[in-house]
């Protein structure tokens, strides 16, 4: 459920929405009356789309990994890359994890933001984004309507998100902020879950007694065009980086994957430049 926050909000809304029906996506447009009956608070409008799933990251991940344990990969926990030195093109890549070498034709870098650690990236920001968790909540008595118990978003920046959990908790975050270098203090989390649970209580009143049970925060980024980083470097011979960056790197996850296997098994994929690390991310004045 996408929800205009302010009125203003609508006609970018229809817009969302418009293109969404154009590309044959399941979405349905609400009016006020339609969330004021469907929902525990009232918007404007709001796009509510289908098909989509929640679930928990780092189970996803280790099941990934296993499977592919199960097809011959082999996977060295605790191993920690320290340095890496750069032969020539047949030759390959040295890593160095303490005192040990790893000669290998190809690297990928799998890492996310913390490639920014040896590698810096041009035209990104990184942000800090935060969540709390509930204590359980009864639904009959506080919160209902929440239909299909759909996970909500906002068009307000900073935005606000929120899902229910499976032991039926309510989970919130957003309020995003630039990262200015210097570490966040404990009263800033605190602050901001105070904020994220005064947003849950203005959106549903019923829930006004409702506690913050777990908070916790972490580091989110973004590029200027709103695209990911996937492919070489011309710093890193043999290396190839796939890089989230945004809900859309998350997305393109495994179009980054299928690219690089292509270019590593010969088949060339020009279609690679959108994702450039080179590429120029030049903010565009309006």
């Amino acid at each position: 459920m996408y929800l205009a926050s302010n009125h203003s909000d609508i006609s970018l809304l229809r817009t969302e929405y418009e293109n969404l029906r154009k590309h044959g996506f399941t979405a349905e447009w609400w009016n006020k009356e339609k969330i004021a009956d469907k929902l525990p608070f009232h918007r404007h409008a709001a796009i509510y789309t289908q098909n989509d799933a929640e679930m928990d990251p780092f189970a996803f991940v280790h099941a990934l990994i296993s499977y592919a344990a199960t097809k011959g990969l082999a996977v060295f926990e605790n191993t920690p890359i320290t340095g890496h030195t750069f032969i020539d093109d047949k030759a390959g890549v040295i890593c160095r994890s303490r005192k040990v070498q790893i000669q290998t034709k190809h690297v990928i870098y799998a890492t996310g933001y913390e490639t920014q650690e040896f590698k810096k990236d041009r035209g990104t920001s990184l942000t800090s984004t935060y969540v709390i968790v509930t204590e359980p909540v009864n639904y009959s008595d506080k919160i209902d309507p929440w239909y299909e118990r759909c996970m909500i978003w906002e068009t307000a920046r900073p935005y606000c998100y929120m899902r229910t959990t499976p032991d039926g908790r309510i989970l919130a975050g957003g309020l995003d902020e630039r990262l200015n270098g210097k570490p966040l203090t404990e009263g800033r989390r605190f602050q901001k879950s105070r904020d994220l649970m005064q947003m849950v209580h203005n959106m549903i009143p019923n829930a006004s007694n409702l506690n913050v049970e777990f908070f916790w925060e972490a580091v989110f980024g973004g590029t200027n065009d709103g695209l990911p980083f996937i492919g070489p470097h011309p710093k890193y011979p043999n290396c190839y980086f796939l890089e989230g960056y945004g809900g859309n790197g998350t997305v393109c996850t495994m179009i980054a994957a299928e690219m690089i296997t292509d270019i590593l098994t010969g088949k060339p994929r020009p279609d690679l430049d959108i994702f450039s690390l080179t590429r120029s991310l030049k903010r565009k004045k309006l």
